[in-house]
């Protein structure tokens, strides 16, 4: 007999990407055209795992708004997303209109553990280390 595996619901967790916004509306339109459910993780959420924030079982809420500086970046950060569905979401993102969002994350095995503040700070250490050895255009002189 074979395991019934259940495919992860598919979520997008939008931070500093707020209703209300041009830019965060662009983006919930987009996500929305798609039926993907939406959490926004609010600064007071930066202290829950990240498995909490994006619905995964056996991941609570640890119970204590986060109350330090919260980072201004917007992060996307995805579960349960096939290859495909990731593709569509993309090009809905594009075609909104919404402009670039630098910091995206999947949740994984890894760090669904850490809290969303941690996912956040390795995201933008990623990130800064690709803008500061992203090689220069190749130019072509004529």
């Amino acid at each position: 007999m074979k395991a019934l595996v259940r495919p992860d619901e598919e979520r997008v967790l939008l931070y500093r990407l707020d209703e209300g916004t041009e830019k965060g509306d662009r983006v919930r339109r987009a996500v929305s055209s798609l039926g993907i459910k939406m959490v926004t993780v609010t600064p007071a959420m930066l202290s829950e795992t990240v498995g909490f924030c994006a619905g995964v079982p056996g991941f609570p809420s640890c119970g204590t708004p986060f109350t330090g500086d919260a980072p201004e970046e917007e992060m996307l950060v995805l579960r349960g997303l096939t290859q495909k569905r990731l593709d569509a979401l993309l090009a809905a993102l594009r075609e909104s209109g919404a402009g670039r969002i630098d910091r995206k994350a999947v949740v994984t095995a890894a760090n669904r553990s850490w809290t969303f503040l941690q996912l956040h700070a390795e995201v933008s250490r990623e990130h800064a280390f690709l803008q500061k050895n992203r090689r220069p255009a190749h130019t072509v002189k004529e």
